[in-house]
């Protein structure tokens, strides 16, 4: 899908000053972020647990508000779920079981009226895209996790949405189906180049998989610790240089967590 470069329009995604909390009694969940994401950027949030990453991609997608501070998605203000946004999340209760991974995949172009001819067309086109084509007919229950979680992005590249949101994905697969699905993804945003804003608290899968790196700090009251821009080229392997940038956000990690500031030579 064509979308405008980075350099040509305002950012796609505009966070300005959001704060959460649960109940006015208590300490907010996370405080004060503010985050720009341009037009085709792979942004990766890291973070610890209770740190509000899904929190704000929650809001981002529109199923929470924050208490304060506000969300524009090209300049509109973010206050419902809509279709230029899609979500993935952590394991693959979403599919249907009675559906087929075709079906599966089409699913959401049903819903939204496009023609059955169109919809298997796309459907198939974003089957190819993770590899699945062969396993098209095939039921839920009949594939692996990672499979699964393909037929997942899959549904959400079939979408032609705007930006792809990702809540850690990847976390409940093993080792090495992980590190082949964190490759494939790269792959297919070179080609695609969606706007993506993807969780993790996996720093290895932030380095192999964004433009840039923004990492919480411990909450309650999380911040926006650091953002650390990621300059490798793709596919990233662990080659020394990437080893230094693991090296250098496990420094960042670890001052975020203890809520203090980077010596002024680490600071991103």
């Amino acid at each position: 899908m064509d979308q405008p470069t980075r350099t040509e329009l305002a950012p796609l995604l505009e966070i300005s000053s959001i704060s959460y909390r649960y109940k006015a009694s208590l300490p907010p969940v996370m405080e004060d972020i503010s985050l720009d994401i341009s037009y085709g950027e792979f942004f990766v949030l890291l973070g610890p647990s209770g740190c509000g990453k899904t929190t704000i991609l929650n809001q981002v997608a529109g199923f929470e508000r924050p208490t304060s501070g506000e969300i524009r998605l090209r300049d509109e203000l973010v206050t419902a779920p809509g279709p230029d946004r899609t979500v993935i999340f952590q394991g693959h209760d979403s599919l249907l079981g009675w559906l087929t991974v075709r079906q599966n995949v089409e699913f959401p172009l049903k819903v939204a009226g496009v023609r059955p001819a169109e919809r298997r067309e796309r459907a198939e086109s974003a089957l190819r895209m993770v590899e699945l084509a062969n396993q098209a007919d095939k039921f839920p229950h009949e594939l692996s996790g990672g499979m699964k979680q393909r037929v997942q992005i899959a549904r959400g590249l079939v979408t032609e949405s705007r930006m792809l949101l990702m809540d850690e994905p990847f976390g409940a697969l093993d080792a090495q189906t992980r590190t082949t699905l964190q490759l494939q993804l790269s792959d297919i945003w070179e080609r695609e180049r969606r706007t993506v804003l993807f969780i993790t608290h996996d720093i290895s899968e932030a380095v192999i998989l964004a433009d840039r790196v923004g990492v919480m700090s411990a909450g309650p009251s999380a911040y926006l610790h650091s953002i650390v821009p990621i300059d490798l080229e793709r596919p990233r392997l662990r080659t020394p240089e990437f080893n230094e940038y693991v090296a250098h956000l496990e420094d960042v990690v670890s001052a975020a967590k203890r809520r203090e500031p980077l010596a002024s030579k680490d600071a991103a």
